[in-house]
């Protein structure tokens, strides 16, 4: 149960809710029954034993809920103390400060000198249950890190893709015009000039055969044989 008090005032509106309880709870603190009414009392036992009901029909407490009530503790009550509560006790049964109940967490209850018209709440906290652990939302990683993100990470990867693309294609082109003017012409001639200005290839004359006599030497040799 809570221990801190919350401070409310004569007049003013308090919610009361409730989660509800399982059987565990019901047989461990209120014999077994969900079968309550809802009891306003003195906190502190020692000042005062006060109490009242303040339901008016009989509250299933095996249920959720909620209970509109406004505050209001007898002058005399209120002298001897001011720490009060709610509790739950099995219908039917006049109040005792022990089990069987089911109770709130204590609160503070003060005169008001004017009239308030504020509506407040207290919770019953069911004696089963655990507060949930909070689970912490993740961090967005901090850009003073230096870190890339991963979208950044793709488009650089992309970029340094592009730019290789483009030096290997560069590099290509050039091995392709040295290997051009390296290889050997397939064709056999000069190359000459148009007079429209475009270019195109003089054929050469065919080579002479290398052992053919020439012609006078073999007029000669024709000759002695006639005369023979």
């Amino acid at each position: 149960m809570k221990t801190s008090f919350t401070t409310y005032y004569i007049g003013s509106t308090l919610t009361v809710d409730w989660s509800g309880w399982d059987s565990s709870i019901l047989n461990r603190d209120m014999n077994g029954t969900s079968k309550a009414d809802l009891w306003v009392n003195a906190w502190n036992t020692d000042f005062s034993t006060w109490s009242k009901k303040i339901s008016t029909s009989t509250i299933d407490v095996s249920y959720s809920g909620t209970f509109v009530w406004k505050v209001a503790i007898d002058e005399e009550a209120l002298s001897d103390t001011n720490e009060y509560g709610l509790t739950f006790k099995p219908t039917g049964e006049s109040f005792a400060p022990s089990n069987p109940r089911l109770y709130s967490p204590g609160f503070y209850v003060k005169s008001n000198e004017t009239t308030s018209t504020s509506t407040s709440a207290t919770s019953f906290i069911p004696m089963s249950s655990t507060t949930p652990t909070s689970t912490p939302t993740s961090e967005a990683a901090s850009s003073d890190t230096g870190a890339l993100s991963t979208g950044a990470k793709v488009g650089t990867g992309v970029g340094v893709s592009v730019a290789g693309l483009v030096v290997l294609s560069a590099l290509g082109f050039v091995l392709f015009q040295r290997r051009l003017r390296s290889s050997p012409q397939e064709m056999t001639g000069s190359r000459d000039q148009a007079p429209d200005g475009s270019s195109y290839i003089k054929p050469q004359p065919a080579p002479q055969e290398l052992f053919a006599p020439p012609p006078e030497i073999e007029s000669t040799t024709n000759t002695r044989r006639e005369m023979m």
